[in-house]
């Protein structure tokens, strides 16, 4: 079958539910996308392995997909092993696109088996020369069982000046795949932690890849109570057989964190660190460490002391944090040092490289707040630990964030493997082969669905270069960089020619530092108040104070209390009396709005409003048919009597769902609706309960004081919510008015210089007085 939003652009405001239930089949059910253009980051197509929205989520599609023949596109399928799928479209008040167009089928082999076999009970049987679970492997074409080949018909020989994708696949069933997650090298083990899971359930938090076997293996936390809990936008580093796990969003609430953690590989036991800080709170209870989407290096100086730096990130009240901190693993404690740059920087999902021989960072990319809006970030920095000292690079030209990074001398080359994606991690692992260069592995990540896979990337090989001049023609030094609609690998080796051949230039940054300076660093300048626009920002620091803007401290001056921020906004109607906040009503939580994208990456705020009345979103609290199955959450149980009256509640396609805590899952119950259960479809007849219906299923005669082709307002001399059998009180006003409103009950009241509830006051906002209770006047 065919799926589409319509024709043309769909409209704002657009919330579309579709279930997609073949009879009497259980094979899996496949989508393939044509075409998909939507808002990115604001606009969300959400696919479920079920009949509800509490099914497995399997997608959150939003951007573009690009079609096979454009530059980087692929059509991406996406399997409901459960033989159903439920599918929700939410778009918001502001900006439309052109939208979807899918097709679905049952009984049918992923990609079709690449046209290199045939497909039998959605198994794939590959025609001879050609393996995989779709037939889309070439069976040891060129004798590519030889050693020291590359490329996925092992054709091209090693070293080479050239590099290329291969992927290795992973059991899904025993490891999730991921995005956002930390991960961290140790000897030939890649240990993988955390991270954004869609799925019904949760697996190993803690994972450890063996490069040489290509094997996974959970790490468990079994015999233990103490471990932490699961995250996503944190970061992970290795010290001294440890892994430091620090910040990140909890994914059961999706609250910012400033936990550390320390995991012992040779214990396999977790430690909780009780650390000390030198600076003072943000506020009561809420420390400036709260972050995710930031990052951390391991910083080793001369003097044998070793620290880890972090940088940036969100937190929920500073905002985009512009702070660098420094962790010191034998003191345990955090500063917040003064930094020097020409200018404030404030990143979230931006990545950090390390030049071993020399300790500086380069920081490239992540988002950032450009006056109210968000926006992302292609500059490059430089950051020396030990001056402390940030100095602006080349612009890339590449916005990106959620990206990764990593030092190689890269030279790609097409392929047939697609890498875009974001929220992934890149590790680059030494080779100790001369003619095999370094490998950079990346773990799973996200393209609008979790992807299974691992990349592995091999540049190019300077060795591989035999002609002098071309070798020296070659003497860049490369960041690597690979983000989410694109992927961008240097075009040139770092090399030069040692008297007889080509070799690589390595461990000399000087060189990118050299080329790619624009402005010379101004180690002598610090961040200064006036840099600071959050107010929030500007008290943390103790050499600053609030007054309208940010300044100097002043004794003889009293600061500005700062305004309440979004995030300490705890209700919706508190919420949207600020314009700059917004209410994820799923999360149950206040936001900035230049903030949504990054704290929302992956769909997980379902609905969102910024203006108006807020929402009703739990399902016992909507009232009509029509209402309850607006939330893709609810279905309608009604009570048999054909008159509209009933009982929304969590429900799919299969009936009424109970939470089972036990499992932590969503079970079919449908003794919680005997009389008749709607999921995609209402009763013909919607009286509200205050009247039956003729043989057009139109309301005969409201009854209760009730009006409306469905019965569902009070009518004149009445107020109330008369929907779902709810009923209509008479007007109090006496002899003051003859109506009221008929939602509230205030009256309308008919002699001048009277108002209140019941005419009971008089307005002495235009100048009247008296006494308006019982008979009196007001004049």
């Amino acid at each position: 079958g065919w799926l589409s939003d319509g024709l043309g652009n769909y409209a704002t405001k657009s919330k579309c539910s579709w279930l997609i239930d073949p009879k009497n089949s259980t094979l899996p059910l496949r989508f393939f996308f044509h075409e998909f253009t939507s808002e990115c980051g604001w606009d969300y197509l959400y696919i479920y392995d079920g009949d509800s929205a509490h099914s497995p989520l399997l997608a959150t599609l939003n951007g573009i997909i690009y079609s096979p023949d454009q530059s980087g596109g692929y059509r991406p399928e996406i399997i409901a092993t459960s033989g159903k799928a439920f599918l929700h479209f939410y778009s918001d008040v502001a900006y439309t696109m052109s939208g979807f167009n899918m097709s679905y089928s049952v009984n049918r082999c992923t990609y079709d088996c690449f046209n290199h076999g045939v497909c039998n009970d959605s198994q794939c049987i590959c025609d001879n020369g050609w393996h995989g679970t779709s037939c889309q492997t070439q069976t040891c074409p060129n004798n590519c069982m030889k050693m020291e080949t590359l490329g996925k018909d092992c054709s091209i020989t090693l070293p080479n000046s050239k590099g290329f994708w291969s992927v290795s696949n992973f059991n899904p069933i025993s490891i999730s795949p991921r995005a956002s997650y930390a991960a961290a090298l140790i000897g030939n083990l890649l240990w993988v932690y955390g991270g954004m899971e869609f799925g019904s359930s949760r697996n190993q938090d803690l994972l450890v890849f063996n490069i040489s076997s290509q094997i996974w293996k959970p790490v468990s936390n079994a015999g233990s109570n103490l471990y932490p809990q699961s995250r996503y936008g944190h970061t992970m580093i290795a010290h001294n057989n440890s892994l430091y796990i620090f910040g990140g969003k909890l994914t059961q609430n999706e609250n910012s964190v400033d936990h550390l953690w320390e995991f012992n590989i040779l214990t396999s036991s977790w430690t909780k660190i009780n650390y000390s800080t030198d600076f003072s709170q943000v506020t009561n209870g809420t420390s400036g460490l709260e972050l995710s989407g930031h990052s951390a290096n391991l910083v080793h100086f001369n003097n044998d002391t070793e620290i880890m730096v972090v940088m940036f990130g969100y937190h929920p009240l500073i905002s985009y944090s512009p702070f660098v901190y420094e962790y010191n693993f034998i003191t345990k404690t955090w500063i917040r040092p003064q930094t020097s740059s020409a200018g404030l920087i404030q990143l979230y999902g931006h990545t950090t490289v390390q030049d071993e021989s020399t300790n500086v960072i380069y920081i490239h990319g992540g988002a950032k707040n450009v006056g109210n809006s968000l926006e992302i970030s292609s500059s490059t920095y430089s950051y020396n630990p030990q001056t402390r000292c940030f100095t602006q690079l080349k612009n890339s030209k590449q916005p990106r964030f959620l990206h990764s990074a990593g030092w190689s001398h890269l030279n790609s080359t097409p392929d047939s493997i697609n890498p875009s994606r974001y929220g992934h991690f890149g590790i680059v692992v030494k080779s100790i082969s001369q003619s095999i260069s370094d490998n950079i592995f990346i773990f799973s990540g996200y393209d609008g669905m979790m992807i299974n896979d691992v990349l592995i990337y091999q540049p190019g090989n300077c060795i591989a270069v035999q002609d002098k001049n071309r070798c020296l023609g070659k003497l860049r030094y490369k960041l690597h960089r690979h983000e989410g609609n694109n992927h961008h690998l240097s075009t040139e080796l770092s090399c030069y020619w040692n008297t007889t051949h080509c070799i690589a230039r390595i461990n000399n940054s000087s060189t990118c530092l050299g080329d790619n300076l624009v402005q010379t660093p101004n180690c002598s300048r610090a961040v200064k108040c006036a840099d600071f626009k959050n107010c929030i920002q500007c008290i943390t620091d103790p050499e600053c104070m609030w007054s309208k803007t940010c300044i100097e401290y002043n004794s003889n001056e009293t600061s500005e209390p700062c305004e309440t921020s979004c995030a300490d906004l705890k209700s919706c109607s508190n919420c949207l009396k600020d314009s700059s906040c917004m209410w994820c009503q799923s999360q149950y939580k206040c936001i900035n709005t230049n903030s949504y994208v990054v704290q929302y990456p992956y769909g997980q705020c379902l609905e969102w409003t910024n203006k108006n009345q807020c929402p009703v979103y739990k399902c016992s609290d909507l009232k009509t048919c029509g209402e309850c199955q607006d939330n893709p959450n609810c279905g309608w149980c009604d009570d048999g009597s054909y008159t509209g009256l009933g009982v929304c509640m969590d429900g799919g396609g299969s009936g009424p769902l109970l939470f089972n805590n036990s499992t932590a899952q969503y079970e079919v119950s449908s003794e919680m609706c005997p009389s008749g259960w709607f999921f995609t479809s209402c009763p013909l007849c919607q009286c509200n309960g205050h009247s039956s219906c003729d043989s057009n299923n139109l309301c005969i005669n409201c009854t209760a004081n009730t009006i409306g082709d469905q019965c569902q307002n009070c009518k004149p001399g009445f107020y109330g919510d008369p929907r779902n059998g709810n009923n209509c009180t008479k007007c109090s006003c006496g002899t003051k008015a003859v109506s009221c409103n008929s939602q509230t009950g205030a009256c309308n009241c008919e002699t001048k210089g009277e108002t209140g509830r019941s005419c009971e006051v008089c307005d002495t906002s235009n100048g009247y007085t008296g006494n308006a209770a019982g008979n009196g006047t007001c004049f």
